[in-house]
């Protein structure tokens, strides 16, 4: 088993757990939304139990992106356009700061949360975040 793969193990595990507590998508957008002055006027008039969904969607297709499946690059391509200069022009600064509110609500909700699981979520989630930003 390559290295990516272990992380991504790791990666599904730890979703695993936290995939269907709500007050985990909770906890995400809580401080997701209070990290940056820039980020609460984004979510000013959203449908946030549907963000919620689609969090929970988006976050299947990053690890799937990572396993370099059609599916998740076509998924991840269909997301990234949605976030680019021309449609939500979510600027490239703001995806460090989603993947830091990600491993603070996981430290809050997954039991078994090590930092070898935190480096494993930031390895599995950092292609995705690379080709959001290259589509920006």
């Amino acid at each position: 088993m390559s290295d990516i793969e272990k992380q991504i193990a790791i990666v599904a595990e730890s979703f695993g757990e936290v995939s269907f507590k709500q007050e985990f998508y909770d906890t995400f957008y809580e401080i997701f939304i209070n990290c940056s002055p820039a980020i609460k006027p984004m979510f000013a008039s959203t449908d946030m139990e549907k963000q919620k969904k689609m969090l929970k969607k988006g976050i299947s297709y990053m690890i799937l992106y990572a396993k370099e499946t059609l599916s998740g690059q076509q998924a991840l391509k269909s997301i990234a356009e949605i976030h680019d200069r021309n449609h939500k022009n979510i600027k490239p600064h703001l995806y460090p700061l989603w993947v830091e509110s990600l491993c603070s609500a996981l430290k809050k909700h997954n039991t078994e949360f090590t930092k070898e699981t935190e480096n494993a979520w930031r390895e599995v989630m950092e292609p995705g975040i690379k080709y959001f930003t290259s589509l920006y």
